[in-house]
């Protein structure tokens, strides 16, 4: 390059028990060196390899935050493997202003494909075995193209069945915010259902002293229907938002109905 230095590898003394390493690029149309990755000692409070910060606070930190309070993970080994930190989105639907990107390198005309992130460990007690137990994956919609930018995605979630697979989506968040339980093609915002045979239950469970109450509001109009604690544990239906008032339907648990 001219004989000019174009990068360096730097040894940097921090204290007697701790010696960092510092990998530097020289900038554009300058004699200054930017610092683009450091190795820091597992001693004192920064630890592990930092890209774009000097005091990485993970085994991996990307991008610089200003650990000055809250939560702010512990010093040492036993801290978080990955930090990913960046801007804050410039709007809501801004799709390329994320922290981190996860991609799928698969031709886009496979409907199946998309990139997705798994949680395993080890299930052997000799620590020899290990698997995955869950994941989530997120899919382009199989009748989406790119044509205009027209692209819509769900997210599919996983997890592992007793019989060692992981084949099974048990649930979906399609591309319109619909939720799905045990199916892949919601017909309403959420939709709950099993395949098995058996019958499909949704629980409600609230602590004693409390009411276990389904709302349903249609612009601004309450219609609640439940289980009135206070009230001998009587099955509701109200026009308000809570029970107890406005009760149109009771029924008691002897059956009795008013």
């Amino acid at each position: 390059d001219g004989g000019h230095m174009v990068g360096k590898i730097q040894h940097d003394y921090v204290a007697s028990n701790h010696n960092d390493m510092s990998f530097h690029l020289r900038l554009a149309n300058s004699t200054l060196d930017q610092e683009i990755m450091r190795l820091c000692a597992p001693t004192g409070a920064n630890y592990g390899v930092g890209i774009g910060t000097t005091v990485p606070r993970a085994l991996v930190q990307i991008g610089s935050v200003n650990w000055s309070g809250g939560d702010v993970p512990d010093a040492g080994t036993a801290r978080a493997k990955l930090v990913v930190a960046g801007p804050s989105e410039a709007a809501a639907n801004d799709d390329q202003d994320s922290q981190l990107w996860i991609v799928d390198s698969a031709s886009p005309g496979l409907a199946t494909g998309g990139a997705g992130i798994s949680f395993g460990g080890n299930y052997d007690v000799n620590d020899t075995n290990w698997a995955n137990f869950a994941k989530i994956k997120a899919s382009r919609d199989a009748d989406s193209n790119d044509a205009g930018n027209l692209i819509a995605g769900h997210l599919k979630f996983y997890t592992r069945d007793d019989g060692g697979t992981m084949s099974t989506e048990v649930m979906r968040i399609t591309s319109d915010g619909k939720v799905s339980i045990g199916n892949s093609n919601p017909g309403g915002k959420l939709h709950v259902q099993d395949t098995s045979g058996a019958a499909t239950t949704i629980k409600i469970k609230n602590a004693d002293g409390a009411d276990g109450q389904i709302l349903f509001d249609v612009a601004n109009v309450d219609w609640t229907l439940g289980v009135d604690d206070s009230d001998s544990d009587k099955f509701k239906i109200a026009t308000t938002s809570s029970l107890g008032s406005a009760d149109r339907l009771i029924i008691d648990r002897s059956g009795l109905v008013r």
